[in-house]
């Protein structure tokens, strides 16, 4: 008899577990089919930090094959010497930061919806060891191009919707 009860118990615990679950439904956070709403797309890109803006930009607001939109961007990278940091191991702090401009052109118009130019930072230390040097260098370029593409991404975004009819 006890063992007929705990059945009945873990049946009904799993059937309501399959009703709880049967009114959720699964979808990807970035779905591609709310990501096309914007139908734009994108220059081609002149350099790595360039193409990291443009899949990111990618990702966020998707790639139509016949876009409405076309988004030019002009990238630049520069690096500067923060300070040195003493111990018995020479390294120093460098600033990557890369610069986009960047155009919104209606393609349908030819008229330039909106245009600006943002820029973002990013810390690394090099040392005496010139590959690590590189690694530190590209990491930095990529994490502040990700950031130039966010925020490239909003002013994008708020033009469009300004734009729409």
């Amino acid at each position: 008899m006890l063992l007929f009860n705990r059945s009945i118990k873990y049946l009904f615990v799993a059937l309501t577990g399959l009703i709880v679950l049967a009114g959720c439904t699964f979808s990807p956070v970035y779905d591609a089919g709310g990501a096309n709403n914007y139908a734009i797309g994108f220059g081609k890109p002149a350099s790595v930090v360039e193409q990291t803006i443009v899949q990111e930009l990618t990702f966020k607001l998707g790639r139509a094959t016949t876009p409405a939109y076309m988004v030019n961007l002009s990238t630049s990278t520069a690096t500067r010497s923060i300070y040195g940091v003493g111990s018995q191991f020479v390294r120093t702090e460098y600033e990557a930061t890369v610069r986009t401009s960047f155009t919104l052109i209606d393609t349908l118009t030819d008229e330039q919806v909106t245009s600006g130019q943002r820029f973002a930072s990013a810390i690394y230390q090099s040392s005496t060891q010139n590959v690590a040097n590189n690694a530190a260098l590209s990491d930095a370029y990529q994490r502040a191009a990700k950031d130039v593409a966010g925020q490239i991404e909003l002013l994008i975004v708020a033009a469009l919707k300004e734009n729409k009819p």
